[in-house]
């Protein structure tokens, strides 16, 4: 399914998803989507739905690295993540995925 058919999009919102729950809680989100959009997919390969976040004014949510694809799938990021060995992956306006390794 393509990225930008899942809930949380929109401008400085991002889903994020976790590596076998690397972290554990959620220290900030944004809103969870309200109306009649698509569900969140809870997990992606060993990445768990970690929560919708919001970017921050002065810094990235996930400033690891990041890749754009017209065609980007949430499948397609996690599978650049894992190879990168990133522990947090998340797409933004349906084309943009980025990475995070938590330390």
């Amino acid at each position: 399914m393509k990225a930008n058919f899942y809930a949380c999009q929109g401008g400085n919102r991002l889903n994020v998803y976790n590596f076998n729950n690397a972290i554990a809680t959620i220290t900030a989100s944004a809103p969870a989507p309200t109306g009649t959009g698509p569900a969140i997919k809870p997990t992606i390969g060993p990445y768990s739905y970690y929560g919708c976040q919001t970017e921050g004014t002065t810094a990235r949510a996930l400033a690891g690295a990041a890749m754009a694809s017209d065609s980007m799938t949430l499948e397609m990021c996690q599978t650049f993540c894992a190879a990168g060995n990133f522990a947090l992956f998340g797409v933004e306006y349906g084309r943009e995925c980025k990475f995070w390794q938590y330390k």
